[in-house]
């Protein structure tokens, strides 16, 4: 994976274009996550302590994302950055206490890309790494005592994912754009606790569709001329 972003560097920065375009943009949108292990974890925390239901169970929820591309006549070659998190919870609570399970998963990604110009529509091919952080927290309350106890895992995935969205220029420089994208992540490594390396049998999976939009700052040598 080094090797492959020490290549993608040096064409993005060293390839010459007769009309360079420079692109810096900054995404916000509501994903769907598979994340079919972590679902069946759920449902064995759940089955597995009386009472206990699920409250939530890693809904749709924010992503984020910046990216930088240099169009050349041929298309675009960049980088891009994300975050996006989910996650779960199994409870019980009465007037007497609530007893809880909180699951959160957050998701860290760099990558680079590929984008295509047809007239105001692009398309983007993105690929990359994800660190994963997963956070088990378990607690109980009866009356005035309480007590808890939270474990730490991480993993990594390989994201691709392709992007489709429309341009609507708003200045020479300034653009908003539409966007819905697919992005398979089920390519990865288990989890494993942050201490003791012992391996938690579950992959994260950020597999699903987001919608949204971004806006793109652009430079354009041509224009300024």
């Amino acid at each position: 994976m080094k090797h492959v972003f020490c290549i993608a560097s040096l064409l993005i920065f060293c390839i010459p274009s007769h009309s360079q375009v420079k692109e810096l943009e900054a995404g916000m949108y509501v994903g769907t996550f598979a994340m079919k292990d972590l679902r069946e974890f759920q449902e064995r925390v759940e089955n597995g302590t009386p009472l206990t239901e699920s409250i939530s169970s890693f809904p749709p929820f924010f992503v984020f994302d910046v990216s930088y591309t240099k169009m050349y006549d041929w298309g675009g070659l960049g980088f891009w950055a994300g975050y996006q998190s989910t996650g779960g919870r199994v409870q019980y609570a009465d007037y007497s206490g609530e007893l809880k399970t909180d699951i959160v998963i957050e998701g860290i990604s760099v990558g680079m890309l590929y984008q295509k110009n047809l007239d105001n529509y692009f398309v983007v091919g993105r690929l990359g790494f994800t660190y994963n952080i997963l956070v088990v927290k378990q607690s109980i309350r009866v009356f005035d005592f309480s007590d808890g106890n939270e474990d730490k895992f991480t993993s990594s995935n390989f994201p691709l994912a392709v992007v489709v969205g429309r341009r609507f220029e708003l200045k020479d420089w300034l653009a908003l754009s539409p966007i819905i994208f697919f992005d398979y992540s089920a390519v990865g490594s288990m989890f494993s606790h942050v201490k003791d390396e012992i391996e938690f049998p579950s992959k994260a999976d950020w597999t699903g569709v987001r919608v949204g939009a971004r806006i793109e700052f652009t430079t354009n040598p041509e224009k300024e001329e």
